[in-house]
């Protein structure tokens, strides 16, 4: 596998590859403002971090962070732009250093290194209006198609939060937001 990225890791930057990475970070910083305007978030992990280009994104405006790749190779790269980044070499299914962190960042081409169906967790966020009529009964139909797919999959959901009361009025008029079922797979 390391003679790939060998190749793989000089070009990652020359060719954009790795460009997303900033322009989701810097959508994910406006996303924090805009949701938690009173809440600070100093520090991240960047899991699969490759030539580390989230990571400076991050350091270059005011974030902790940290890095894990598997390749040295990606590392090697990393460390040579952003040398006050503390890097990382392991597999990311094995890192566990202890600490706690603001938010934790996957991007890019991570997922391509799931190696079974076991290895893969999921999150279900639900937002619903369930107090209205036909709501709670058509919610329960959507929980019902994810078990058995999940099911199917052998893959299970193992935590997520939930948002029940989707639903407001606004000038006397009813507003709901369409039932909606967010599944987030780690």
């Amino acid at each position: 596998m390391d003679d790939v990225y060998v190749e793989l890791a000089q070009m990652y930057d020359k060719f954009g590859i790795s460009d997303f990475s900033v322009s989701f970070g810097d959508s994910m910083l406006k996303y924090f403002d805009c949701m938690y305007p009173n809440e600070t978030f100093k520090k991240n992990l960047d899991i699969c971090c490759g030539t580390g280009k989230l990571c400076g994104f991050f350091k270059d405006n005011g974030i902790q962070t940290k890095g894990v790749d598997l390749s040295a190779e990606m590392l090697d790269v990393a460390r040579s732009k952003y040398c006050d980044v503390e890097f990382i070499k392991c597999n990311a299914s094995e890192f566990n250093d202890g600490e706690v962190y603001d938010f934790i960042t996957c991007t890019d081409d991570a997922l391509n290194h799931i190696t079974d169906i076991e290895d893969v967790k999921c999150s279900a966020n639900w937002m619903w209006a369930s107090k209205l009529e036909g709501e709670a009964a058509a919610m329960y139909d959507c929980c019902e198609a994810m078990g058995k797919a999940m099911i199917e999959l052998g893959v299970a959901v193992d935590g997520g939060k939930d948002s029940l009361s989707m639903a407001a009025k606004v000038d006397g008029e009813l507003v709901k937001a369409p039932g909606t079922l967010v599944v987030s797979v780690y």
